[in-house]
């Protein structure tokens, strides 16, 4: 509907009885081709921490952070398995005092939009990198 590619988070649907750390697992590998070493935190099952809009529709959703191993073996010459219908393209962005920046570059070269979850996620990084505001608190 935009006509651009967006920067965005993975995503997807939970398969039928899937666990939520199962389904962020299983959407990675799919959708980049890394295998998830660990996850560090995500959301209560059953319990969505976000919902899209609210005021539009029943949308919600569940997060999760994870570890990948970029050295390990199993991630070294990762391949996707997408739907027919999927044109994924995987971008390291790293998560340091440029990263709002770098999206910056994405959308001003023109073909990209950046979708506002991560536009959110790069600002509270910055704000702890750049600014030193504690997020555990």
């Amino acid at each position: 509907p935009i006509g651009k590619f967006c920067i965005e988070f993975i995503g997807g649907l939970a398969e039928e009885n899937e666990a939520i750390e199962e389904c962020c697992r299983r959407e990675l590998k799919e959708e980049t081709g890394y295998t998830l070493d660990r996850v560090i935190k995500h959301s209560v099952e059953n319990y969505p921490i976000h919902v899209g809009f609210p005021e539009i529709a029943d949308q919600k959703g569940m997060f999760f952070l994870g570890i990948i191993d970029g050295d390990a073996e199993v991630n070294k010459n990762v391949h996707q398995s997408l739907d027919q219908n999927e044109i994924i393209a995987v971008h390291q962005i790293p998560f340091d005092e440029k990263i709002l920046e770098r999206l910056t570059q994405f959308a001003k070269d023109g073909n990209y939009a950046i979708q506002q979850k991560v536009w959110s996620f790069a600002l509270s990084i910055t704000a702890k990198l750049v600014l030193g505001f504690p997020l555990d608190k």
